[in-house]
């Protein structure tokens, strides 16, 4: 079962709960233990049935075993494609699997695009109308009132967001209602510590898309254009692609994203994948990742083996890492596990406080 909750809901929430309850099952009662944080794991980009089932399986097995664990969040792209109903279904029936409670979102690969691709192989992106129909089939399969919504976890608002504009030509971009939405449940909740979780990260948070486009640059002016003097405008048609990723895949509209977010300085972490940033590029975890020196940005990988790793590097990997969110009344601690390793990556930990 999905938790949706929304503004009323939110608002009304338990604001004392600040613990995590561990509940084993002992000679057939339960027992309690008191834990000082809500562990949050979230998962990035899942793209079922995609690559290597049994490894994303495996994941499932992982989780129910952490008895802290209050919920798991999924962060888009559940389907591995264009979202057919046999994608939605399986990757439903992935997740009833999995014993934790569930704050899920969808990605562009659940609603944007038609079932069927064009002669010459591509995706097509839908219709406003086949849009919408994917993304009522989607909440529906996850038992969804909305695309967005949000909720109390402890002394935190969780806010999740989705990508529901059903015209714009970014995958990325919220309609006008969502972020009506969004800006009234902020305004509603001064001074709470708020976390986004979001597919797609906030705009110039992503160091991977420039540092290779540089690459490439240098690349094309030395290899392919006669030399290095043909570099600097090898740099500005890389540069050109650069802003071309950033209008399309970034979190959009930007201009009205970067207005909300500036208005709410209570909005200190936003949690996102869609870039499947794997755990080996340093982008996973930098100090540059900070959006206009106020929210925290937290990549997290893709499960389907097809990650940046970095701009010398190919995609293809067989590792699955996900992050893990301990939420302190006075901070958030960051871990990630290597599913493959099967173990903590002690290097990656890293504490977020809210200013």
């Amino acid at each position: 079962m999905v938790t949706v909750a929304g503004a009323a809901q939110a608002q009304t929430a338990d604001m004392s709960a600040n613990i995590g309850l561990i509940r084993n099952s002992v000679q057939g009662q339960t027992q309690s233990t008191v834990l000082p944080y809500r562990h949050l794991v979230v998962l990035g980009d899942p793209h079922l049935p995609g690559r290597n089932p049994a490894a994303k399986e495996k994941v499932i097995q992982t989780l129910n075993s952490w008895s802290d664990v209050d919920s798991v969040v999924v962060l888009g792209d559940l389907c591995a494609d264009v979202g057919t109903q046999l994608e939605l279904e399986y990757a439903r029936r992935f997740f009833k699997r999995l014993g934790k409670s569930q704050f899920v979102i969808h990605g562009n690969h659940d609603y944007v695009y038609c079932d069927e691709r064009d002669s010459a192989g591509n995706r097509v992106k839908g219709a406003p109308q086949t849009r919408q129909f994917k993304l009522n089939r989607f909440m529906d399969a996850f038992e969804l009132k909305s695309p967005y919504y949000s909720k109390r976890i402890g002394e935190y608002l969780a806010i999740f967001l989705s990508a529901d504009d059903l015209h714009s030509d970014s995958v990325t971009c919220f309609s006008e209602m969502q972020l009506a939405w969004w800006q009234a449940e902020m305004e509603s909740n001064k001074g709470i510590p708020t976390i986004v979780f979001c597919h797609a990260p906030l705009n110039g948070t992503v160091s991977i898309v420039r540092e290779g486009t540089a690459a490439a640059a240098g690349a094309i002016g030395a290899l392919l254009m006669g030399g290095p003097q043909w570099a600097f405008p090898a740099a500005y048609l890389c540069d050109s692609i650069v802003r071309w990723v950033e209008e399309r895949q970034m979190a959009q509209p930007v201009e009205k994203i970067r207005r909300i977010v500036k208005s709410n300085p209570q909005l200190f972490l936003w949690v996102s994948g869609h870039f499947h940033v794997t755990g080996t590029n340093r982008t996973f975890n930098s100090n540059e990742n900070v959006y206009r020196e106020q929210v925290t940005l937290v990549h997290n990988s893709d499960m389907d083996g097809w990650g940046f790793h970095s701009p010398w590097q190919g995609w293809r990997h067989d590792t699955i890492w996900t992050n893990s969110l301990y939420l302190y009344p006075d901070r958030v601690d960051i871990r990630t596990y290597d599913h493959t390793a099967g173990g903590w990556l002690k290097k990656m930990d890293r504490t977020v406080r809210f200013p």
